[in-house]
């Protein structure tokens, strides 16, 4: 996998298991890669401490300023964006940073990710600016998944959720 990151001079988006294997060495002065990780799979990228709680629903908005603080540090190891999947998604770059509050629970399931992963890249192909792409390939894909949710209930797959793209793109993103 190492090799193929070096080799690729195009955008890159990473995810799931090639964050296990790509070396951090060898993108982080890339602008023009986003990484996808859940909160586990950010620690373990970045060498975390397991104490590091992703605490952006809280009421208190000193430590949520504080946790968001602590993010950054850690992303500007890398000059690419970071796309932090949870109950509310992270996204950061640099000094820059939303918050993307669409999507559920259903959202849980295995292929949400991939699909997450999906948009995004297909968004750098458009050459946005990574942070934008990430930022609205996340929300593109919390509305689907809402979307999803309101046909199938609780119980719906990441095929259900694709099935939503082409609509939330087409009719807009509300």
């Amino acid at each position: 996998f190492n090799v193929l990151v070096a080799k690729i001079k195009k955008p890159i988006v990473l995810d799931a298991d090639a964050l296990k294997q790509v070396e951090m060495s060898l993108i982080k002065n890339r602008d023009d890669i986003i990484l996808t990780p859940h909160i586990f799979e950010f620690k373990s990228f970045f060498n975390v401490n397991n104490d590091l709680k992703l605490d952006i629903d809280s009421y208190d908005f000193k430590k949520v300023d504080e946790n968001i603080t602590e993010f950054q540090q850690i992303t500007r190891q890398i000059k690419g964006t970071v796309l932090i999947k949870g109950q509310y998604d992270l996204i950061l770059s640099g000094t820059r940073f939303r918050i993307n509050k669409s999507g559920n629970s259903g959202m849980t399931v295995g292929g949400t990710g991939d699909a997450l992963s999906g948009i995004c890249a297909s968004l750098l192909t458009q050459e946005l600016d990574p942070f934008d792409c990430a930022c609205l390939g996340v929300f593109i894909n919390g509305i689907a998944g809402e979307k999803a949710f309101d046909v199938k209930g609780n119980g719906f797959s990441a095929t259900d959720l694709v099935s939503h793209i082409g609509s939330v793109i087409k009719d807009g993103l509300h």
